[in-house]
Order: structure tokens, then C-alpha cells, then sequence
């Protein structure tokens, strides 16, 4: 051939491919597995280059089991991780709270929406440490894109900076209907009008209503005694 070759090249690996159209020479590819994987490199070939297959070469996916993003409100740095047998982050994005978010609830540190892969058992134990203590009161809340409503994931422990929670693949809380693969988009809102979590101080009465309590306690008294004498 001559001149500039023109078509597309294809990079698989680990279950994942992606396709750059020349002259574009990159592409993102997310492999859907961990460990040794093969990677194979696929040009289509135009009317002046014949297509060709590329030797398949040898390749090793590290599972990705932490890492550091900025919130979407701007407010630092999140921390989160995860644990349970194979389990990695094959993307993490900070996203503003969307459309239609519980009445009185703000986000002050936005969402994640984060997807997991390769967890063996089913399940994945994440931990989010947020740039700064979560208001009493604070709840945890997940967005469903697939029904695009929203649902408390009231068995998440919040402690201080960090939220702890567990995930089930496909459980009511997966965004994601793949099997293998779990999705959350979620984050710690805070309601408005709701109590603080805790005991909470009861007001004194002042000297002036501690007496008209007192006289009306003692007019129920001597009511109470002069019905007995009847």
C-alpha cells in the first residue's frame, strides 16, 4: 500500500475491547477480568493496506482495590476501597446528586457512581472515608438509574468521615443487572427538619411557669380530694 492507512484497529484483552479509527492511534480499554490475559490487535484493512492480525501478547491486569477522587461538590479528596474475593473497580466517577432527590436532602459531598467486577462471592464490603465528618443525622442514599428513584441503604454504618456498607450482586441495592458485575451510584445526604441521631436536651421551665405548674397541680389535688369526700 501507499499513503496514510485509514480503517480501524481493534485491541481486545481480558474479556474487554475497544476500537480506534485511524489516524486515531489510542483507545480505552477496560479489561472485564483480572490476572494473565492475552492481548490481540486487529486492523480492517482499506483499499490500500491489506487487514492483518497482530501476534497476541502476553498481558497482566492488576485488580484495582482503592483509590482517590475528588468529590463533585468540591469539597476534597474521598478515599474508597473495597474487599471481598476478586472485587476491583473498573471505574469510579464523582457525580452531582440527580433529578428528583429525597425532599430535604442535600449532598454535601456529592455521589460516587463506581462499578465493581470479578467479586468470587457475590458481594463486595466497600468504605468511603470523606474529606470531613458527616453531620449528625446524616443518611445514606443510592440513586437507581435503571428506575431512576433513589432508595436508602439503611444498613449502612456511619461513623465519623467514613461510611461502611455491603453490596450484593444483583441484591436490591446493584444497578447493574450483569452478572459479575455491581454498580453503585450513591452518597451521604443530609435531611432537613430531621432530628439529630442521639439523646437530645429537654428544656427547663423558668421560675414563673415551674408556679402556675405547681397551682394547677394543687387545684387538681383539692379538686380530686372534695369529689372523694362526696
Amino acid at each position: 500500500g501507499a499513503g496514510t492507512p485509514t480503517g480501524t484497529l481493534t485491541l481486545s484483552a481480558g474479556g474487554g475491547s475497544c476500537t480506534a479509527t485511524l489516524p486515531q492511534t489510542s483507545c480505552q480499554l477496560t479489561p472485564a477480568s483480572v490476572g494473565s490475559t492475552p492481548v490481540s490487535a486487529v486492523y480492517s484493512g482499506d483499499g490500500h493496506f491489506a487487514a492483518s492480525n497482530a501476534p497476541l501478547a502476553g498481558h497482566t491486569v492488576t485488580p484495582v482495590t482503592s483509590l482517590s477522587l475528588p468529590s463533585a461538590t468540591g469539597s476534597g479528596t474521598l478515599q474508597i476501597s473495597v474487599s471481598g474475593n476478586g472485587c476491583s473497580f473498573t471505574q469510579a466517577t464523582p457525580i452531582l446528586a440527580p433529578a428528583g432527590s429525597p425532599v430535604g436532602a442535600s449532598f454535601p459531598h456529592g455521589l460516587v457512581d463506581f462499578t465493581l467486577r470479578g467479586c468470587v462471592s457475590g458481594s463486595a464490603d466497600v468504605s468511603i472515608v470523606y474529606p470531613s465528618g458527616l453531620p449528625a443525622g446524616s443518611e445514606y442514599w443510592k440513586y437507581l438509574n435503571s428506575s431512576a428513584s433513589w432508595t436508602q441503604l439503611s444498613a449502612a454504618n456511619l461513623s465519623g468521615d467514613t461510611v461502611t456498607f455491603t453490596l450484593v450482586d444483583d441484591g436490591p441495592y446493584d444497578d447493574d443487572p450483569t452478572e459479575g458485575t455491581i454498580r453503585d451510584p450513591s452518597g451521604p445526604a443530609l435531611i432537613s427538619g430531621t432530628p439529630p441521631r442521639g439523646p437530645q436536651l429537654v428544656p427547663a421551665l423558668d421560675g414563673r411557669s415551674l408556679v402556675v405548674l405547681a397551682l394547677a397541680v394543687l387545684s387538681l389535688a383539692v379538686l380530686g380530694i372534695g369529689r372523694s369526700r362526696q
